[in-house]
């Protein structure tokens, strides 16, 4: 398999796995939800706080469900 194939494989394309990105999708931006190639998980395990890029860009392409996990990070006001 070429890294060609591996990488459309990696995102999404000819799969049959249920995929679970840990805090962000790779390929991703975390502030914009922009990407050229980025993995489609079917789950988005996010870790600390939702990123903005959950909400914008492709995001919605991207992610078929979010779920946050909070480990007490606390954002300033």
């Amino acid at each position: 398999m070429s890294i060609f194939s591996l990488l459309h494989f990696a995102a999404g394309e000819e799969r049959g796995s249920f995929v679970i990105s840990v805090d962000m999708n790779s390929g991703m931006n975390g502030d914009t939800g922009e990407a050229e190639l980025a993995v489609v998980s079917d789950l988005t395990v996010s870790v600390g706080y939702l990123k903005t890029g959950f909400f914008a860009g492709k995001a919605s392409e991207l992610i078929r469900s979010l779920v946050n996990v909070d480990i007490g990070i606390e954002l300033p006001e």
